[in-house]
């Protein structure tokens, strides 16, 4: 393949020398977490000293996921690390910023992804002939979950890709990550019973997802944050609210917003008349990786039992899914 001949590099040594600098900082230590199907995640820390340098010394079977923080909560730097000499210069204004040298296999790994880069068009394509053709590839695991389209794969689709990767691939963390979200995926895929969630509604009272369902035929759960939302939207799902309702039909919006006050005034403007929750975290909320949720706007329709009928549905196609509900039950 055209990546692996134009990716190339030389022999690693005997352990691992991380020589870092930071500059003029008041931070006194500096944290270095290496990523492993194994071990999931392991963490070492060490100062920085007074001229801004820090080191980090070891040794690894093979090259592994690693990430340079600043603090231990914040968000670091990823990068390859392998039995070498790597020299980071850190910008601790900017960790994106962060030069390195002395990986290659962080550069094979940046070579792959930003060849595939240079066409948009094809992108995943590109991403998708690497992962299949080069299935033990350390870095294949972490293209394919980090890849555009990834988000949109079904279960059936994410597995048979990661039943194809085998050696090295398998012990890396994403290896790890994918099986854990094939398993989180089957859990609530169409077909499966929905998981209940409690969430604080409009007043700050907690409701639970099959409090909503009541007497009704369906329920449908809507995903959404007031910047996502567009006019349109707003009209289609008020449009469908009053069309359904009557039908045996309930919605439930959950949202993603982090201001309660746009949250609310969105929900008042757009003169919705159902329920709605949120834990106004986000995307960092609970039902974000409860329910996998791959992009917002988008619903999930379940039936009087709680049984997922449909789900991923972008509002334009919610009118079809919920004619096509009833139009089943005619026949």
């Amino acid at each position: 393949m055209l990546l692996s001949v134009i990716c190339m590099g030389t022999a690693l040594s005997q352990g691992y020398t991380i020589k870092g600098s930071v500059g003029k900082t008041h931070l006194k230590r500096v944290f270095l977490q290496l990523y492993s199907a194994r071990d999931s995640v392991v963490k070492y820390q060490t100062r920085i000293e007074p001229d801004g340098t820090f080191v980090f010394k070891g040794s690894l079977p093979e090259p592994r996921l690693a990430e340079i923080r600043l603090a231990s909560t914040s968000r670091g730097f990823f990068f390859y690390l392998e039995n070498n000499v790597i020299t980071l210069k850190v910008d601790p204004n900017d960790i994106d910023n962060t030069r390195i040298n002395g990986s290659f296999s962080n550069s094979q790994y940046r070579c792959i992804v930003e060849e595939c880069a240079e066409n948009q068009d094809s992108i995943n394509a590109c991403l998708e002939g690497y992962i299949l053709q080069n299935p033990e590839s350390i870095f294949a695991p972490h293209i394919l979950a980090t890849q555009p389209t990834f988000a949109l794969l079904t279960p059936k689709q994410l597995t048979r890709y990661v039943s194809r990767f085998s050696g090295a691939a398998t012990r890396t963390y994403y290896y790890r990550y994918l099986q854990t979200k094939i398993h989180q995926l089957n859990r609530v895929s169409v077909g499966q019973k929905m998981p209940d969630f409690v969430l604080p509604d409009t007043s700050s009272h907690d409701i639970g997802c099959y409090e909503n369902i009541g007497n009704n035929k369906y329920l449908v759960i809507n995903i959404w944050s007031s910047k996502d939302l567009t006019e349109n939207d707003k009209n289609t799902l008020c449009s469908l609210h009053r069309k359904y309702k009557s039908k045996g039909v309930e919605f439930f919006s959950v949202s993603f917003d982090v201001h309660r006050e746009t949250w609310i005034r969105t929900i008042l403007d757009s003169k919705f008349s159902w329920p709605h929750a949120s834990d106004l975290l986000g995307w960092e909320s609970v039902i974000a990786n409860t329910l996998c949720i791959p992009y917002i706007p988008c619903n999930i329709i379940i039936d009087s039992q709680g049984t997922i009928v449909a789900r991923d549905i972008p509002i334009g196609q919610l009118a079809d899914e919920l004619q096509k509900l009833f139009s089943k039950k005619k026949h």
